[in-house]
This record gives structure tokens, sequence and C-alpha cells, in this order.
């Protein structure tokens, strides 16, 4: 005698519309979750990258203000300027440096005028743009002249202060002992909004600790 193993499985028509609604329901989820974690890795590269951009101009920066020239007389060798913004600070800074030393105290065609240079970005009056302008010698204005370079163009607020002696203040009388940069960018978090992206540093200036 054989025993016959096999069954037959009837499904009524609500337990097949059942099966597919959840079907449904987890390939939706499953969608879901695979395009947040896409979103979340583009907005991790891009705030990496925008991270590189700000690291990049404070070390631009600290290589410049580390071969400060300091006066010998009268002559400025540090011009600070301050606007503020609705957003932030949109600040700006000039001066000269020596990248090598002078054996000939009367050879000053090494003597360069920098400048960190905050303006208005004219394609979005939300942010404003940094610029780095270098200048090969110096004359008896340190803010004008030389050359630009672009180096951010979605920022928020470009923020310096000063360190003298004890204090730390906007507007320095005197060279000061080191100078706090904050850099905030304006970036696109992808869903039709923005966030900012803050980095910040001290810099103590050669010979002012």
């Amino acid at each position: 005698m054989k025993l016959s193993l096999s069954k037959h499985y009837h499904f009524t028509l609500p337990e097949v519309l059942v099966s597919l609604m959840l079907l449904t329901l987890i390939i939706t989820a499953s969608m879901a979750a695979l395009m947040s974690t896409k979103e979340s890795a583009h907005m991790a590269h891009l705030q990496e990258s925008d991270y590189k951009k700000m690291n990049a101009v404070l070390n631009l920066m600290r290589r410049d203000l580390k071969h400060l020239l300091y006066p010998r007389g009268d002559e400025e060798i540090l011009h600070t300027e301050q606007v503020d913004m609705n957003t932030g600070r949109a600040d700006s800074i000039h001066f000269i440096r020596l990248p090598q030393i002078i054996n000939n105290p009367d050879n000053l065609s090494s003597i360069n005028e920098v400048s960190y240079i905050s303006s208005p970005n004219p394609e979005n009056e939300e942010v404003f743009n940094l610029y780095r302008r270098f200048q090969d010698n110096f004359d008896s204005d340190i803010n004008q002249g030389g050359r630009y370079e672009l180096l951010l163009n979605n920022l928020v607020s470009f923020e310096l202060n000063y360190l003298e002696g004890t204090e730390w203040t906007s507007a320095p009388t005197i060279l000061p002992r080191a100078i706090a940069i904050t850099i905030i960018l304006l970036q696109d978090d992808g869903r039709g909004g923005s966030r900012k992206v803050h980095l910040e540093t001290i810099i103590t200036l050669k010979g002012q600790a």
C-alpha cells in the first residue's frame, strides 16, 4: 500500500491580497532605507569635501602668517576690516610677510603683501566669497594691487578675532599674539534645504606667544 504525501493548498483571494500588500510594504521599506543610505553617504561626502577645503584655507593662512613681518618703524604691517552680515561676520585681513630671511635689511625684494578678503557673491546674496590677494612686493597701501585667488564661494561667516595681551578683540590696535579663525559654510542638504558646516582654529603668531 502506498501513502500519498502530497497536499493541495488553496489560498483565498483575501489571503493573496494581504500577501501582496505585505510584500509591497517590505519592498517600499527596503527602497526607502536604500535611498536614505545613499543620501547619507552623499551628504557625508559633501561634508568631507567642505572640511578639506576649509582646512586647506586654514593651512594656507597659517603658512602666510608664520612669516608675518614685524614693524621696524611706523609702517603699517597689519590692517583688518569687519562687516557684520545677517548670517555672521565677513572679515578681511591684510598684512605683509617675509617668506625668507633677508641678510641685507635694505633688500626688500622678498617682502610680499597678502590679504584674505571677504567679498559679496554676485550669484547668491545669502553667501559671500573669500579671496586671497598676493602681491610680490609691497607699497604704501597694503590693501590693493596684486592678483586674486578665489578660495571659498559659499561662506556665511568668516570671523577673525585677535588676542591682545590676555583679551580677545575683533579690532586689534597692536600686533596680536594670536588669531582665532572661524569659517562657516552653507551646504546644500540635497533635500531642497541647507545646513552649515563649521570649522575653527587658533594661529599663534611667531614671536608673540
